[in-house]
């Protein structure tokens, strides 16, 4: 098991070191990288076209 899981490190920090791309801070502590930019991009897009009306199937 600790060696799969040496595995699996290496495989991660050779995805980012290949792309050029720090490892984001909430990988470890989550295992999936759930920032905050990614929320609010998500959350912009949702409510964009409902600004002053209210959304369907909320009351």
């Amino acid at each position: 098991m600790n060696e799969a899981a040496n595995a699996a490190e290496k495989n991660i920090q050779n995805l980012y070191t290949l792309h050029n791309r720090p490892i984001p801070d909430g990988y470890h502590k989550k295992g999936v990288y759930n920032g905050p930019k990614r929320n609010q991009t998500i959350r912009k897009t949702v409510s964009a076209p409902f600004t002053n009306a209210q959304a369907p199937g909320q009351e």
